[in-house]
């Protein structure tokens, strides 16, 4: 009596030995299946990693940020002088070789720097003058932003000489290159400004430079005849081309 009762009181056990071949075939998760829901790793990996039309935008654009910047040399072009322009006298800020650079980030094209030597560098964009006058002097223009406009105040009565409509200053520099030998480099720097720039060609007018000029500051003639070696070997042709560059860009440059 006591045999039976016991044995509707507690389950039977039909297999204690849960390394025989009966259990291996009945798995406990088997009992589960009922209760949860099946998982399979495919829905698993689809769901963490979706088509990339189905990527948010937010997404796409932190992946790019998060991306290294590159710099890629497009062009070098040596024996290169750049002044800051100024009506009383244009002073020489860099000089070396002339290289275009741009900064990329995965596939998008961040800036064109234009930049001499180590010392200085400036954007090409498209509402930004570059002006070619003659095979060795280029002339650029930059806007930069005066410190009372950054600051949201007025400008000084000293500033209003210089500051555009727009409270920017206009800020423009002299290129000048020693062009013999390098006629196959300044087509590519033409191609470059004229894709990168607002890019144009224009003449000096003799009308616009006064009488007691020397006509070699007028035209470039030492610069045109100057090679980037010449430039760097014999030291008094190199400060010879210095100061006809400083005199032609306080000149000229004004005029055009």
């Amino acid at each position: 009596m006591s045999k039976k009762s016991s044995s509707s009181l507690y389950p039977e056990v039909l297999q204690s030995n849960p390394d025989s071949e009966t259990f291996s075939k009945k798995p406990t998760s088997s009992s589960s299946s009922s209760l949860y829901p099946s998982l399979y790793m495919k829905d698993l990996v689809d769901n963490l990693f979706p088509d990339n039309d189905e990527v948010p935008i937010t997404t796409q654009t932190s992946s790019i940020a998060s991306q290294p910047s590159i710099e890629e040399t497009l062009l070098v072009i040596p024996g290169s002088i750049v002044h800051l322009i100024d009506k009383q006298q244009s002073v020489e800020l860099a000089s070396g070789d002339l290289t275009i650079v741009r900064l990329r980030q995965g596939d998008n094209v961040i800036a064109i720097l234009l930049r001499i030597g180590h010392d200085i560098q400036w954007p090409l964009a498209k509402d930004e003058a570059s002006v070619k006058l003659d095979q060795s002097h280029y002339f650029f223009s930059l806007r930069v932003p005066t410190s009372a406009s950054l600051a949201g105040g007025s400008s000084s009565e000293e500033d209003d000489e210089v500051v555009r409509n727009d409270n920017n200053y206009l800020v423009n520099y002299g290129l000048t290159i020693a062009s013999k030998g390098q006629d196959h480099l300044l087509k590519e720097f033409d191609e470059i400004l004229e894709k990168y720039s607002s890019f144009s060609v224009q003449k000096v007018k003799a009308a616009n430079v006064a009488e007691d000029v020397e006509v070699e500051m007028v035209n470039g003639s030492l610069a045109k005849e100057t090679s980037p070696r010449e430039l760097n070997l014999v030291e008094e042709k190199k400060e010879m081309m210095k100061d006809t560059s400083a005199a032609y860009w306080t000149t000229l440059a004004p005029n055009v």
